[in-house]
């Protein structure tokens, strides 16, 4: 009798047991190797892509995410927005003098235009590489050529724009020549980190950097000295003004006095008269006297008036 036969309640073999996984192991394999290879394409997050027949684009695109495809069609990506990167430049100032300029482009493709550079420049690294990188020096250096070392640093705003815009216009121009959308490609924001200049332009840089920190220095004190001037000699007309004013009032008002106490001068006799008659008033009748000077001024005859005469008897 075989051991089977005499253990019939044995559990099954080992191989039965992994049997199953490794089965479904296999299969998972296979697709994610073999199968979805030829059928599926992930587009990753930020990127577009087209499909490519042999060396034929189509017009399709493809936004992020798992998409189906044929096994002899082939993907090509392309970056929506591309990661600002350092490009080193060797543009000239306005002297003609050497310098290094770090520039900082962000450039960002349209999703619709991605079949038309696929087919004109094959990948997004060629399109970068063909049309991006080479107007980049182009551009800084045509916009440095314009200015001076010390516009380059005081002006670097007005630098960075110009710079962006002449970037612009000459890849719009490129892809013009392709036959491409000029707006297929866009540049965002341009940076310049640093501008590298020699020693010898350095030094010059730094002594007339010092000569203009005295120069507004002593303009700054002189213009200071002004004002305190003109302030000191404000306040001295003010209070000129001011004494001149007092003593004008001041003199109308003795005028005035005077005006009053000579008027009062002149009214006093005709003030002694009536006080006089008051006074006579007050005597009884008597003659009031005034005195004037030296001599004496009879005022209102003082004697009492004669009586009536009486009537005559009637006969």
């Amino acid at each position: 009798m075989s051991s089977h036969d005499e253990n019939p309640n044995a559990g099954p073999s080992i191989l039965k047991v992994v049997r199953l996984p490794l089965i479904i192991l296999a299969t998972l394999f296979v697709l994610q190797v073999i199968v979805q290879p030829l059928f599926l394409f992930s587009v990753p997050a930020g990127s577009g892509a087209a499909l490519a027949t042999g060396g034929s684009v189509q017009d399709d695109v493809y936004m992020p995410g798992p998409h189906f495809k044929l096994p002899w069609q082939s993907a090509i990506y392309m970056k929506l927005w591309t990661v600002a990167e350092p490009r080193e430049t060797t543009p000239t100032d306005s002297n003609n003098q050497a310098l290094n300029a770090t520039v900082v482009p962000q450039i960002w493709i349209e999703a619709k235009d991605i079949p038309t550079l696929a087919r004109n420049y094959g990948s997004f690294e060629a399109v970068i590489k063909g049309v991006v990188e080479p107007q980049i020096n182009q551009a800084t250096r045509g916009k440095t050529s314009l200015k001076t070392p010390e516009k380059l640093i005081w002006e670097r705003p007005e630098v960075v724009a110009d710079i962006r815009t002449a970037l612009q216009a000459a890849i719009s121009e490129q892809l013009e020549a392709k036959h491409v959308d000029p707006n297929a490609i866009h540049v965002g924001l341009v940076a310049i980190t640093q501008f590298g200049f020699s020693k010898p332009v350095r030094d010059t840089l730094e002594n007339k950097a010092e000569s203009q920190v005295k120069t507004h220095t002593a303009n700054a004190a002189a213009r200071i000295k002004g004002i305190v001037a003109d302030k000191d000699g404000r306040v001295t007309e003010i209070v000129a003004d001011g004494e001149a004013t007092a003593a004008q009032i001041i003199a109308q008002a003795n005028a005035y006095k005077v005006k009053k106490v000579g008027e009062a001068a002149a009214a006093a006799a005709d003030v002694a008269k009536y006080e006089a008659i008051v006074k006579w008033a007050e005597a009884g009748g008597k003659s009031p006297r005034m005195q004037v000077g030296n001599g004496t001024q009879l005022i209102i005859n003082g004697s009492a008036p004669a009586p009536a005469a009486s009537a005559p008897a009637k006969q």
